[in-house]
């Protein structure tokens, strides 16, 4: 089973945040088929020039002409993506360990199952 998940990240002023949550993802998804799409919610423009500048054109930006907050930003990278999935992160999230495949599996083999999510964990380690 080979999925595309597509990583929808918002971004609104954590340039360097942000890149460290694109890192996790780079570091400990376990497959290779994914693409990681940055909504940038109309950062200042110095902010926005750091996003452009730590992605190095690795990943794709669209840049909102205003802060359309959560839902819409999100859905503004939804309409862009082209994977089987889609992951939903907030830019202050970071991967510790492949929490993805898992989670893909399970929806590929659950078709009643719409929605799904990890543990999660605050950074002193406790849930």
């Amino acid at each position: 089973m080979n999925c595309m998940v597509s990583f929808i990240i918002l971004n609104y002023n954590t340039p360097d945040i942000t890149a460290q949550c694109v890192q996790s993802i780079e570091t400990f998804y376990g497959n290779e088929d994914y693409e990681i799409i940055i909504v940038d919610n109309h950062s200042e423009q110095a902010n926005y020039e750091r996003l452009v500048q730590l992605n190095q054109g690795r990943h794709q930006i669209i840049r909102s002409k205003l802060n359309t907050g959560f839902g819409l930003g999100n859905m503004l990278g939804a309409e862009q993506a082209s994977g089987d999935y889609l992951c939903f992160l907030n830019s202050d999230v970071q991967l510790v360990e492949d929490c993805i495949t898992p989670l893909v599996e399970y929806l590929s083999t659950h078709s009643e199952v719409g929605v799904i999510t990890p543990q999660q964990y605050r950074p002193n380690g406790n849930s």
